[in-house]
């Protein structure tokens, strides 16, 4: 059975290491740095796509999430709900929200909803937007929704029947959207396979939200246009925060993750410029 080894065996300079690290990670969640963020074309294309809504459309903003995924996908959601509600106010597009996948979707809207306060609390609920909360059935409700929109969502997450809400009026089916944000943490096949822009001539693109590892996975529906583009995980939601003017949640994790590997790089050439130095120093040894 191998030996434990205690905190006060490890060298005073591995502490000093790790501590460093910690607050150089650390330092980014309190105070914004601001580092530079490349911006990807998958990302600026999300970005000009949600900028191109004009008065009277319809954007659905579809979170099919849990709470346990927020730091990977919440910054992007965030920076996609604070661009679209600047959106009712400055063009006068409807919203439209909710998930299907499961009731965490209800907790992880609230969550993202609480966070973007500031941009909707002032809008007219029920009139420029609307949250219809967990609706029951993944892709069974995914489907009925793009039939059927008032069968898919008949009451609000207050018990509003939908007939009493003003901007559902017109509201009929996926036909009478204009764009959807599609957030996933697990399978995206459900978006092209229900709402896909080459299936439904009124919808004009979708945009789907998802992890890097995910990316792969539905690269094949964006190259067949069935989805139009996508938002690649904290990364993707940093440069769209960037893009919005509004660097937040986001754009802390990259500049913890940047300092992160800055400091990483430089422990790797100061220990070997270490190395080299007292290896020079060292007395050669005469040859017998």
């Amino acid at each position: 059975m191998a030996a434990k080894t205690e905190l006060g065996r490890f060298p005073t300079a591995d502490r000093v290491i790790f501590l460093v690290f910690l607050i150089l990670i650390s330092t980014p969640l309190v105070v914004l740095i601001g580092l530079p963020i490349p911006i990807s074309e998958s990302t600026r294309k999300s970005y000009e796509l949600m900028n191109s809504l004009k008065s009277g459309d319809v954007l659905v903003m579809c979170f099919e999430m849990d709470v346990g995924a927020f730091p990977a996908l919440g910054p992007g959601d965030m920076a996609a709900l604070k661009h679209a509600f600047t959106m009712v106010k400055e063009k006068g597009i409807k919203v439209i929200i909710f998930g299907t996948y499961e009731s965490g979707v209800k907790i992880y809207i609230d969550k993202i909803l609480q966070e973007t306060k500031e941009y909707w609390e002032s809008l007219n609920y029920g009139v420029d937007w609307v949250n219809f909360g967990w609706i029951p059935g993944h892709e069974t409700a995914m489907a009925t929704f793009a039939r059927d929109v008032h069968t898919a969502c008949s009451v609000d997450v207050y018990g509003t029947p939908v007939d009493e809400l003003p901007i559902m009026k017109d509201i009929k089916t996926i036909n009478d959207v204009t764009g959807i944000w599609y957030t996933t943490y697990s399978s995206p096949d459900m978006l092209p396979r229900q709402w896909s822009p080459l299936e439904w001539p009124g919808l004009k693109w979708t945009i789907c939200s998802t992890l890097f590892g995910t990316v792969s996975w539905l690269m094949p529906y964006v190259n067949a246009g069935s989805i139009t583009s996508y938002v690649a995980d904290q990364r993707g939601g940093a440069e769209y925060e960037v893009l919005i003017g509004k660097r937040g949640l986001g754009c802390k994790f990259m500049d913890a993750q940047s300092l992160g590997h800055i400091y990483g790089i430089a422990l790797i050439i100061g220990s070997n410029v270490y190395y080299l130095y007292t290896h020079a120093k060292k007395p050669k040894r005469k040859e017998e």
